[in-house]
């Protein structure tokens, strides 16, 4: 470690972060005398010996390790998500069951019980799970989970168990990062065949399909596309172990936490063919996309070995065909014959070509038009220029004149933030394809994916339907092995088709089951007895999903964060993945232990950082993604949002996993970080920035933010994108910790700004110094507040529906982040749990104080209008042009905090100005002074008028490191004044 002043750094692999530093012995470490067991284990035979691990310098010995022990509090209410699953071969009831952070699990009795194996790994991600079927004692395990999720964790090769999991043995591959699939041979449980994807965030050459034909003391591998490409699935024809076919996979992620991964499609992916047990490779296409392939699931039907699935993405997704017609129109049907037009779009081709509102189409290019729907049906015979003679009613007289159809307008900006094309018109959410729509795709349609089916054993396929939800973190496919009308695909929710493929529902479970499914395993003697892996655990059910048994007696929850109050009986507080926040105590007195019954719900979505008010107890607080911040008294009940509202005239970005903390002078203060710093003064209410844009990047966001213990004026923020800034002022002026040497600007005058002058950013915010020696001259900030008088619209609203007439009667929540511009002009961004995008026809009406504005995620217009009434947002949501209509209702941060003024007690609020700054701890050893060079004076003192050159300031950060990386914490001294330590991610 390097001492820097003001800064420490550890630069790090995650990998190094968790057991192996507890794990490695000290190089000068005496070995100790091999025991009695030992001597008697090293002359006995024994499987291949596991990979010896190299020691750390200077890591902890194991004796101080030993010394802790651990006791599982839980919580099981929730599982964790489940990647994997393999069934003894003459035992249903034993099975394994992979999961992506808790090992191994087996169970010998159905579930009643389970066992944590795989425990003493340095890793306890899972990819696959395979059991031999000619001796069940050998069970394989991959690690590092298959999807390129933010969420995700990675491997460290493969492992092989010759006593059904009681212990391990590491076989090689330690570089492959992700496994996906483990196939055993049937008879010869010395073939296997492993997918290996490689690393995630980049080239390398461990990837691919590897072979073993001696147990794992060897690999060949047989197919390898480029050190970018790996393989996400094989499966085995049924009765001929020589042919197989294995799905390649072209993914990667970049420094961002976005949900998709940077690359969801590539040149490498597609479907490959052996028919000599790997010796040769044959590349698939017949009848499959021509396009850019992404993710591929695979799999065979037992009954038949000629017929074999495969659910397929398409960088065409969603999309629409290619020359689609568009009419400029949005009708309802108007009785037995005749569509009525409800809106004609200006300037559209309908509007261009004579249509009216009001009019009722009753006859189309020749033929009757039956209802709005059949005319929507027919234009899949035609494209865009075509001409047609249509007839419509108007004012009780018949009108015949020719229609030209258009081309679908294209937005401005169709791309969403990684640059892949927006969701287009057959999107089913979060970039997935909706079902049962193939007809509507046209004669290419199998360019846009789906669900396909081959009859002669993967050499030529047909698509059979549409569906395929959110491919790049679900494309798992799984048919009945005797009965194949009954085909599943796995997605967000749970589809499932009774006629083979034709049709599929959504309805797999109700809402008593998880959503979020990646494995599944049919009973091959009974259709029936289905296992379901997801997010939320581990599922069964005997009656082919009529009913489901969740199996929440094993503590396998990812958790992002914990922590704990303050008290001797402590409570430990936690986020976790897609499970929301939990709280449960540390120990129990009933004589059972710790129950789920003792925990309790926190906060919903996915859960990240906790924190626990150490003046009050009962006060916690706690996010879920992308920065929804909010707080609960578990006292009163009263609770409300810590998200800080964005700056006039500019929009905020959080990452995934939001930094936020409390102060260590005053617990009403509220920190937390986006792309800028946000501080409240009263438990996050009122929440205002006070720096600049602290991101590189226009996708960089905050991922570590901490404040000084021994000053509460100092403060440090890094982001993702490789930024690391400090202040020492209390947001004041910000240094660049990466640009403490960078040369310093000119002085701008007051009439112009010096070009690149960053002073003021236009928001509102203080502005960041780059290279800014200690003295520099700070950059005081206005104050402005973030609800204008002149301003009623413009912020951050929570919304929630209040009523519905004629849809689902189910509670839905969404957001609106809206400007107003000067013109009255009405901008802004919606986000739903049907999608998310940008507001379009905004307008605001500031003598009725009301608003309107469309917004359109998928296929499905909504239509929005409302009214300000005592500073609430009240309105109507019109869906499909009034086929379904939702009253909401909605309030802005900024407001929810002066309604949380009046239910919480009044407070005084204490600036950190104010707080008498805590003694100085006495320090261990003399602080270390930065090692300066000073320039030689020349010796007839030319210059002397001249300012200065600044000293050169020695170890600094830029100079320690190759490179700008994501900074994954930060954590200042409580020992060591002016000392602080930051780790780097560089993977």
């Amino acid at each position: 470690m390097t001492h820097l002043p003001r800064l420490s750094t550890l630069i790090v692999s995650p990998l190094l972060l968790v057991a192996p530093l507890l794990a490695a012995v000290q190089d000068d470490e005496v070995a100790a005398e091999p025991t009695q067991e030992e001597e008697a284990e090293a002359k006995a035979p024994a499987p291949p010996k596991a990979k010896v691990r190299k020691r750390l310098q200077g890591s902890l010995p194991l004796s101080w390790s030993e010394q802790l022990t651990w006791r599982s509090i839980g919580p099981a209410n929730m599982g964790g998500r489940i990647t994997s699953m393999d069934v003894h071969p003459n035992d249903a009831s034993t099975y394994w069951v992979g999961t992506a952070g808790g090992g191994v699990l087996k169970t010998t009795n159905n579930g009643v019980t389970y066992e944590h194996q795989f425990t003493n790994q340095d890793t306890s991600s899972i990819g696959a799970v395979a059991v031999s079927p000619s001796n069940p004692d050998q069970v394989w395990v991959g690690t590092g989970e298959n999807n390129p999720r933010n969420s995700v964790s990675w491997g460290d090769g493969i492992y092989k168990s010759y006593d059904g999991g009681a212990s391990w043995h590491h076989m090689g591959l330690g570089d492959s990062f992700q496994i996906s699939t483990i196939i055993v041979h049937p008879e010869n449980p010395d073939v296997v065949y492993v997918g290996a994807l490689g690393h995630l965030w980049g080239p390398n050459p461990e990837r691919g399909l590897f072979k073993t034909t001696d147990g794992g003391k060897s690999w060949e591998k047989v197919l390898f596309v480029d050190d970018l490409t790996g393989v996400i699935d094989i499966r085995m024809q049924p009765g001929n172990p020589e042919v197989l076919l294995v799905a390649t996979y072209e993914r990667e992620r970049d420094l961002y936490c976005s949900n998709d991964p940077a690359k969801k499609w590539g040149p490498g992916s597609g479907l490959y063919r052996t028919a000599d047990g790997g010796a040769t490779f044959t590349k698939v296409t017949d009848g499959l996309p021509s396009v850019t392939l992404g993710r591929i699931g695979i799999d065979w039907y037992v009954a038949d070995p000629n017929v074999v699935y495969a659910v397929v993405e398409s960088e065409r997704i969603t999309q629409d065909r290619p020359n689609a017609p568009y009419m400029g129109l949005n009708g309802e049907s108007a009785g037995a014959v005749g569509a009525r037009m409800t809106a004609v779009t200006e300037d559209g081709p309908a509007a261009e070509s004579g249509f009216k509102k009001d009019d009722i189409l009753v006859r189309f290019d020749g033929n009757t038009v039956l209802g709005w729907d059949s005319l929507v049906d027919s234009l899949l015979d035609y494209k865009a220029e075509d001409k047609v003679e249509v007839e419509v009613v108007r004012d009780k007289e018949t009108v015949t004149f020719e229609f030209t159809l258009g081309s679908r307008p294209v937005e401005e900006d169709n791309t969403d933030s990684l640059g892949y094309p927006s969701s287009g018109p057959f999107g089913g959410g979060l970039g997935g394809q909706r079902e049962n729509i193939q007809d509507q795709q046209g004669e290419e349609g199998h360019e846009h994916g789906g669900l396909f089916r081959s009859d002669d054993a993967g050499l030529t396929w047909t698509r059979i339907n549409s569906v395929n939800p959110r491919p790049m973190y679900y494309s798992e496919v799984r048919v009945d092995p005797s009965d194949s009308n009954h085909i599943y695909v796995l997605g967000t929710s749970l589809y499932r088709s009774k006629d083979g493929g034709k049709t599929f529902t959504s309805d797999g479970h109700d809402g008593s089951v998880h959503v979020d499914h990646h494995a599944m395993w049919v009973d091959p003697r009974d259709g029936r007895h289905i296992m379901l892996g997801n997010d939320g655990g581990l599922y069964v059910t005997w009656d082919r999903m009529e009913n489901w048994d969740h199996h929440n007696h094993v503590a396998i929850g990812q958790f992002y964060n914990i922590t704990c109050d303050p008290t001797p009986d402590y409570m430990v507080y936690g986020g976790l993945q897609d499970n929301g926040s939990w709280g449960g105590p540390n120990r129990s007195y009933s004589g059972q232990g710790t129950l789920n019954t003792d925990w309790i719900s926190v906060g919903g979505g996915d859960g990240f950082v906790c924190r626990v008010d150490p003046e009050d107890p009962d006060l916690v607080y706690y996010e879920s993604q992308n920065g929804g911040m909010g707080r609960r008294n578990l006292r009163t009940g009263q609770g409300g949002s810590a998200r800080p509202s964005s700056p006039r005239g500019s929009r905020s970005r959080f990452n995934w996993n939001t930094p936020f903390i409390l102060s260590n002078a005053n617990s009403r203060i509220f920190y937390s970080a986006g792309n800028r710093v946000f501080k409240s003064l009263d438990r996050g209410n009122k929440g205002r920035a006070i720096s600049p844009d602290i991101a590189r990047t226009e996708r960089g966001t905050a991922t570590s933010l901490a404040e000084s213990p021994s000053n509460p004026d100092i403060l440090y923020v890094g982001t993702d994108d490789g930024a690391l800034w400090t202040t020492r002022d209390g947001g004041q002026e910000w240094i660049d910790l990466f640009a403490l040497n960078a040369p310093e600007e000119e002085e701008a005058t007051d009439e112009e700004p010096a070009e690149g002058d960053d002073a003021d950013d236009g928001a509102g915010a203080p502005a960041a110094t780059e290279g800014a020696a200690p003295k520099a001259q700070a950059v005081a900030w206005r104050g402005l507040g973030l609800l204008m008088s002149d301003d009623p619209i413009s912020g951050h609203w929570e919304c929630e529906i209040t009523e519905n007439r004629g849809g689902e009667n189910e509670e839905l929540q969404f957001t609106l982040d809206l400007v107003l511009a000067a013109d009255g002009k009405l901008t802004g961004t919606a986000k739903a749990s049907v999608g998310s995008g940008e507001l379009a026809a905004g307008a605001w009406d500031p003598e009725a104080k009301s608003l309107s504005f469309t917004f359109k995620p998928g296929d499905v217009l909504f239509s929005f209008k409302a009214a300000l009434d005592k500073g609430k947002l009240k309105g109507s949501i019109s869906v499909a042009d009034g086929t379904v209509t939702y009253d909401f209702e909605g309030q802005r941060d900024g407001e929810a905090a002066k309604d949380q003024e009046v239910a919480e007690p009044e407070e005084e609020v204490i600036e950190p100005e104010e707080v008498e700054k805590p003694e100085e701890v006495e320090e261990p050893e003399a602080q270390q002074e930065p090692e300066v060079t000073e320039p030689k004076k020349d010796d007839d003192d030319k210059g002397k008028d001249k300012p200065k050159p600044k000293k050169f300031i020695k170890d600094t950060i830029d100079q320690l490191l190759p490179g700008r990386f994501y900074v994954s914490s930060i954590t200042p001294s409580a020992h060591k004044k002016d000392w602080v330590y930051v780790t780097f991610d560089a993977h």
